[in-house]
Parts: C-alpha cells; structure tokens; sequence
C-alpha cells in the first residue's frame, strides 16, 4: 500500500521545529502556577525540573499532542 503525503517539507520543517517565542509569549507560557511549583519542589534532579518547565509551556505553544 503507498504512502500518503499529507505534509509538504515545509510543514514537517514546522512540525518537528521547537516553537519560538518573543518575551511576551515567555513570559506567558513559562509563569509556572502555584501548582506546579509545589509539584516541581518533589523532583529529584535539576534535569527532571527543567523537562516538566519545557513540557508544560512548550506543548501547548506547539499544538502538538503530548
């Protein structure tokens, strides 16, 4: 069965892209609630802190799934 084409190169480029934000938008996506502050205090390694940062404002900036 072949293989269909649903992106062009330029929106698999766009896809697999980080997004980028200006200040604003960091500001907004990376503000860390006071939940999650509170869950971030139980992480063990620096590494684990700044993935769940990462996580949770770059995905929703991205509209990719998680």
């Amino acid at each position: 069965m072949p293989h269909l084409k649903i992106f062009n190169n330029n929106d698999i480029k766009a896809f697999n892209s980080p997004p980028i934000f200006n200040g604003e938008e960091r500001k907004k996506f990376f503000y860390l609630p006071k939940w999650a502050n509170n869950l971030i205090e139980g992480f063990r390694t620096p590494t684990n802190r700044i993935g769940f940062v990462l996580q949770l404002g770059a995905f929703p900036k991205s509209r990719r799934p998680s």
